[in-house]
């Protein structure tokens, strides 16, 4: 199951992923257990097409450790536009700026990420990963809920 703070626009062509864990204790799955995914999507709906940047960059590594086993800050800084700053714990893990990396396939028409989003926290299964929780993860609740003790929000003024 992955666990996500993202935010969306409302026609579902910008995103904004503040943090997305896919982070599992089975056998196999230590990369993703050790990197906490931060990015963002631009979409054209019809025909579908998503922009997303591949890079290294946007999968953090922690050092070996885990993410799972214990409360953290994720937080990302919407700069403007073209600006992004991720933030876990306090420390700044990404940043990313302008064009080539926010919008190169120009889907926003120059623009980049302009339009209000709002925030969505979520568990779901990302078919993608071909890692279906089975009816006992399901059952236990320190792998099936999605652990949040506070949202903050700012805006700039």
């Amino acid at each position: 199951m992955a666990n996500a703070v993202w935010m969306l626009s409302a026609d579902s062509t910008q995103e904004i992923d503040a943090m997305e864990s896919y982070g599992s204790d089975r056998i196999g799955q230590e990369w993703f257990d050790q990197r906490m995914h931060v990015s963002h999507h631009i979409f054209i709906r019809d025909p579908f097409q998503d922009y997303q940047p591949k890079d290294a960059g946007s999968w953090v590594y922690n050092n070996g450790e885990t993410y799972r086993n214990k409360f953290r800050r994720y937080g990302v800084h919407w700069k403007d536009a073209w600006n992004l700053d991720y933030y876990i714990d306090g420390v700044l893990v990404r940043s990313v700026s302008g064009p080539n990396i926010i919008d190169p396939e120009n889907y926003t028409n120059g623009t980049g990420l302009n339009k209000p989003m709002h925030i969505i926290l979520d568990m779901e299964h990302q078919p993608w990963r071909d890692v279906k929780p089975n009816a006992s993860e399901l059952a236990d609740p320190n792998k099936s809920i999605f652990w949040v003790d506070w949202i903050r929000v700012y805006k700039a003024q």
